[in-house]
This record gives C-alpha cells, sequence and structure tokens, in this order.
C-alpha cells in the first residue's frame, strides 16, 4: 500500500466517523427534545 493511499484511507475512516457521530448526535437530539 502506498503512503498516500494510507492517508486517504485514514481520512476516509475519520469523515465516516464524524458522519455516524452527527448522526447520532442529531438522532438523540430529535428523540430527547
Amino acid at each position: 500500500m502506498k503512503e498516500s493511499e494510507k492517508t486517504l484511507v485514514i481520512i476516509l475512516c475519520f469523515l465516516i466517523a464524524v458522519a455516524l457521530y452527527l448522526l447520532i448526535a442529531t438522532f438523540h437530539g430529535a428523540s430527547s427534545a
């Protein structure tokens, strides 16, 4: 695996984690409101 590919995978995983976090936060905020 190339260094640039490794960086891309890390960024992708980070974006997915942030998207999931926002999704869960929004869901909890909507259900608790």
